[in-house]
């Protein structure tokens, strides 16, 4: 499960939109780690909670295990879906690390890195951001996770809450 829509999300969204965000430089200057679920967000969360408590339920017999990437909007994203499950946090599903243009608003990371973030659309699986990961990295520290997966819970099913490029590479 992708966590809800978060703060950043709607940020990069508004940006896209060629839109004005009035707080952006207060949230980037937040780590990504600390960044919250939008209203919204919450709203799919719990909807997406009544669904995997129908399906959970129609699987009762099988053994769970429940995985959340120790980020503030995955784990508020656990707790919206209400499953009354115990939570393993998990730090090899957090989200890419972005390096230090995390904390650069949209026009900085444009100003500085313009050229690299051009190369992202060329070579998207190796595209490094500065002192950040490539999705291969993140592939590399998930297929270990896997590993994990399929030693401890072969016989379970597995629920995650985790971040985009996480599902991508998966």
């Amino acid at each position: 499960i992708r966590h809800g829509e978060s703060e950043s999300n709607v940020v990069k969204d508004l940006k896209r939109a060629n839109k004005e965000v009035p707080n952006e430089e207060a949230l980037m200057s937040v780590h990504t780690s600390e960044r919250r679920l939008t209203p919204k967000g919450v709203m799919q969360a719990k909807a997406a909670g009544k669904w995997m408590r129908q399906w959970l339920a129609s699987r009762s017999t099988i053994p769970k295990r429940f995985y959340v990437s120790p980020y503030v909007r995955t784990m508020e994203t656990a707790a919206h879906l209400a499953l009354g499950v115990e939570w393993r946090q998990e730090n090899r599903i957090i989200e890419r690390n972005w390096g230090i243009m995390d904390n650069l608003t949209y026009e900085e990371r444009v100003k500085q890195f313009g050229e690299r973030l051009e190369k992202r659309k060329e070579q998207a699986f190796f595209w490094r951001p500065s002192d950040g990961e490539t999705l291969q990295d993140v592939f590399l520290r998930l297929r270990e996770f896997g590993g994990t997966l399929t030693r401890d819970c072969s016989q379970m099913d597995v629920v995650v809450v985790c971040h985009g490029e996480i599902m991508w590479v998966s």
